[in-house]
């Protein structure tokens, strides 16, 4: 059974800001300065060790615990997959998250080299975007990084019966690996209609309605049926402070995810791998924020979120390889702030995880 203590915590989340600085550091001389040296393989490397050994994050002691009910033959109430990883390695937690993360962070490699305008600007917003939440859900990262490798070549030639064989060789294991993965079925199905400013307002005014009501009866749904589900014990437990920080961290990511879709609305009617991207990210925007904010459907927006990271980080790349000199500065203030927002918001968890790691956590202290 793998063990921490307070100090490996802090010690894991000043290695998160250290990455999370260097990125800045990085993306400026990219954009700015036309500097392109950086080892790829080397920085993906310090994200591995970080993922693996991500101490600060929530969700650490939560699969902690997940192997320690396997160790004991106690019902775990994850997917199956999962389960049988973790009798493979008799319960071993580090060799459980290390093989999971070399596989994430494989597909992550094919999709940067495959389908990235560039690759050096792709890692640095994967480190500002999606380092801490794929560090976290370990599970739903597993699905989406194989979702999207089915994903990402069908777009490339959707007529094509070779990569529609190919979306669903992807697509349908992935929903096996985490529950919420349907979610991703949505944006996909409505990244292939068409658009223009009448249609955009349309589905602007149209879809967060749709999903509100929709919010409604999920949300009855899960309380009547799925009373012990972690959707319904989401709703327990806010206050104040907690309301906060869910609402300013919503503020930052939207205004950076609607400027990326603003400055790339040539996209809208085009046919190509990143028209259908733009067209996934655009429903994904409304749906999300039609999501977030409501106590009734947070948890379900802040799971939706995490599922369109990679196009994000995807279009945010091409924005930033094709775009003039003003929108690249745009692009990069508005990076600043998500880091700050990170820091901000990994060093709430991590005191707040210090405060219950000996209370509720005491199996993994040392």
């Amino acid at each position: 059974m793998l063990t921490i203590s307070i100090n490996l915590i802090y010690i894991s989340f000043v290695f998160y800001g250290i990455l999370q600085i260097f990125s800045l550091i990085k993306l400026n001389k990219n954009l700015y300065h036309g500097k392109r040296e950086m080892p790829i393989k080397f920085v993906l490397s310090f994200c591995l060790i970080f993922s693996v050994y991500a101490y600060c994050v929530p969700d650490f002691a939560g699969h902690a615990l997940i192997l320690k009910l396997l160790s004991e033959s106690k019902e775990s109430h994850i997917e199956p997959f999962y389960d049988w990883l973790g009798k493979f390695v008799n319960c071993d937690y580090l060799l459980f998250r290390i093989i999971i993360y070399s596989v994430i962070y494989y597909c992550l490699f094919v999709i940067m080299k495959k389908y990235s305008a560039n690759k050096k600007i792709f890692v640095l917003f994967f480190i500002i975007w999606m380092l801490s939440p794929i560090s976290n859900l370990i599970r739903s990262s597993l699905s989406d990084v194989i979702a999207f490798l089915g994903i990402l070549a069908f777009y490339r030639n959707p007529g094509n019966v070779k990569n529609f064989l190919i979306l669903l060789i992807f697509i349908i294991p992935s929903f096996y690996l985490h529950k919420s993965a349907f979610m991703l079925i949505v944006p996909l199905a409505l990244s292939f209609l068409p658009l223009n400013k009448r249609k955009s307002l349309i589905y602007a005014i149209l879809f967060p309605i749709i999903t509100i009501a929709a919010n409604f009866v999920m949300s009855y749904l899960f309380k009547t049926y799925f009373v012990n589900s972690s959707y319904s014990s989401m709703q327990e437990g806010i206050n104040l402070t907690y309301i906060i920080r869910n609402v300013v961290v919503f503020c930052v990511n939207f205004m950076v995810w609607l400027f990326i879709i603003r400055k790339t609305t040539y996209l809208a009617h085009s046919r190509t791998l990143y028209g259908y991207i733009y067209r996934f990210l655009f429903f994904g925007l409304i749906i999300w924020s039609a999501t977030t904010l409501l106590p009734i459907s947070s948890y379900v927006g802040y799971r939706f979120f995490g599922h369109c990271l990679i196009p994000i980080v995807l279009l945010a790349t091409y924005l930033a390889s094709k775009s003039s000199f003003i929108v690249k500065s745009k692009l990069y203030m508005y990076s600043v702030c998500l880091v700050i927002i990170n820091i901000i918001n990994g060093y709430y968890s991590v005191y707040a995880l210090s405060l219950h790691l000996e209370k509720e956590f005491w199996y993994i202290m040392k």
